[in-house]
Order: structure tokens, then C-alpha cells, then sequence
């Protein structure tokens, strides 16, 4: 009868654990949703501005995923999530010409996302900025600030 009981602990503590992890899944593709869906709209404007009010939405939300979507909150996969999330809109504003937006997104990437593991954000953040610079910079910052960095 003991074994009888501590298996039906087991099996509900199962259970409640899979359940924990699909509620984290739906977080995190609500979250996702939130971020790509403004970015998406953004990139059938016709013609694309870098006032647009889809783009200032975008940024705001990869912005307020990095920041709230931590290895300890979300785990890695949440965490990377939002990095690629970021880089995704920092591509479609430097591809739209948003050149400030865009190197603001890289840069929120190679301050954030530290540490072995999210080398490769950090690798595409760099590949974005010097994607900027081979485009002819727009800001002074652009000039002065971009020096490429030697990854681990």
C-alpha cells in the first residue's frame, strides 16, 4: 500500500511539473508573439519609417523580453529566445534603414547576453553592426563607437 501511495505522489508531482512546463511554453510563445507581431507589421509598411509606431512597439517589447526573460525566470531556452527575438528586430530595422533602432537592439544584445553560452547572439549582434558599417554609418556614434570585438 506504501508503494501504492508514494506513486501516485510520484505520478502528481508529474503531472503538476508538465503542466508548469507547458504554461512556461504558452509564456514564452505569448511573449514571442508580442515581439515579432508589431516587427512583422512593420515590415509590410509601405514606405517603411523609423518613426513607426510598429517598430517603436517592437523595440519596446524585445526590449522589456530581455530584461524580464532571464536564464532564472524562463530558463536558457527563454532567455536565448529573447536574444534571437531582439536580433530579429535589430535585422528588419537595419534592413529598413533604422540604423539607430538597429544598433541599439545589437548593442542591448552584447551587454546582456554574456558568458559562453550565448556566444552565438553575441556573433550575430557583431556581424549586424558591422553590417551597418559596411552600409555607410548615419550618426556620429556609428563613427566613433564601432570597434569589432574578438569573441571567445
Amino acid at each position: 500500500m506504501r508503494h501504492l501511495v508514494l506513486f501516485a505522489l510520484l505520478f502528481a508531482s508529474c503531472g503538476q511539473q508538465q503542466a508548469a512546463v507547458l504554461t512556461m511554453d504558452d509564456a514564452i510563445g505569448r511573449m514571442e508573439d508580442s515581439a515579432l507581431g508589431p516587427m512583422r507589421a512593420f515590415e509590410t509598411e509601405k514606405p517603411k519609417s523609423c518613426n513607426s509606431k510598429n517598430l517603436e512597439e517592437a523595440e519596446g517589447a524585445v526590449t522589456h523580453a530581455v530584461n524580464v526573460m532571464t536564464p532564472a525566470t524562463h530558463g536558457l531556452s527563454g532567455a536565448m529566445a529573447a536574444g534571437d527575438w531582439t536580433l530579429q528586430v535589430a535585422d528588419a530595422a537595419r534592413r529598413a534603414g533604422c540604423k539607430d533602432v538597429a544598433r541599439r537592439l545589437y548593442d542591448r544584445v552584447l551587454q546582456n547576453y554574456v558568458g559562453s553560452v550565448h556566444s552565438s547572439l553575441r556573433e550575430r549582434a557583431v556581424v549586424g553592426i558591422g553590417d551597418l558599417q559596411t552600409s555607410g554609418a548615419s550618426t556620429a556614434q556609428d563613427r566613433l563607437t564601432f570597434s569589432p570585438r574578438r569573441l571567445p
